[in-house]
């Protein structure tokens, strides 16, 4: 009579991007998180005091301004390293766009063909020569001092990420989720669009796990979001243990 319905917390899926986050690291036992592209440290803050996660985050930024903050932000934290570099899908030195808003900067440019939202932000003010490595060759390297299992990796590189994925083949069978942007419509040219990124991912053995919208223009078409997908493998791996246990009903 009053509007309300019960259901058991089992039938329900975590309505917030921390409570999505926070299931999967508790379901797949995460011990490593890589942050790429990670700014001035957002998603380090969120990790923390949204999310609860306590264990070993790995942040990677490569302009030089933007990781002082990062570093100043990291340093009282004992299980949070950061790397002042870009990573991508080769070892090599690469002109990077600095934006008016940092939160912008990329590797590619700007296009405004498909919306001009960010137009005042998303503008080119000078371009810096970074250090872009693959995560194949710095995961071996941060090993050597600490020891994890499953991975959570992030990316948020304005349209660079599928490049961060190739630089990964090694490593990612012990990726258990990745949380990357989907563009509905494009900021950068060249980067790819959120059915390319859906399919790009679908071939390669990832299964879409939630949505949060980022962006929306003022007809309220979307513009960008952030998805996160499960290892295809590792879900079927929780899926064969679930149905082994004695009593539980599989829905």
């Amino acid at each position: 009579r009053f509007g309300y319905e019960v259901f058991h917390r089992s039938k329900l899926l975590p309505a917030d991007m921390a409570g999505q986050v926070r299931a999967i690291i508790d379901r797949y036992q995460v011990d490593c998180v890589l942050d790429v592209g990670a700014n001035a440290g957002q998603f380090g803050y969120f990790l923390r005091n949204l999310v609860g996660y306590l264990g070993l985050l790995v942040s990677f930024e490569p302009s030089a301004e933007t990781f002082e903050e990062l570093s100043r932000k990291a340093a009282p934290d004992s299980h949070w390293m950061a790397f002042n570099c870009a990573l991508g899908k080769d070892n090599a030195e690469q002109q990077f766009n600095i934006m008016k808003s940092s939160e912008l900067n990329s590797f590619l440019e700007p296009d405004r063909s498909e919306t001009r939202l960010f137009d005042s932000y998303n503008v080119v003010i000078r371009r810096e020569t970074v250090r872009m490595r693959t995560l194949d060759a710095v995961i071996p390297e941060i090993r050597r001092t600490h020891s994890f299992r499953n991975m959570y990796l992030k990316i948020d590189t304005q349209g660079y990420d599928m490049q961060v994925i190739e630089g990964a083949g090694g490593i990612l069978p012990d990726v258990v989720a990745i949380q990357t942007e989907a563009a509905f419509q494009r900021l950068y040219a060249g980067m790819p669009g959120y059915l390319e990124t859906l399919s790009e991912l679908d071939q390669r053995g990832w299964d879409l796990s939630a949505v949060f919208p980022i962006s929306a223009d003022s007809s309220a078409r979307l513009i960008e979001a952030d998805c996160i997908f499960v290892n295809r493998g590792k879900a079927r791996e929780q899926e064969a243990r679930l149905l082994q246990v004695p009593g539980l009903t599989h829905v």
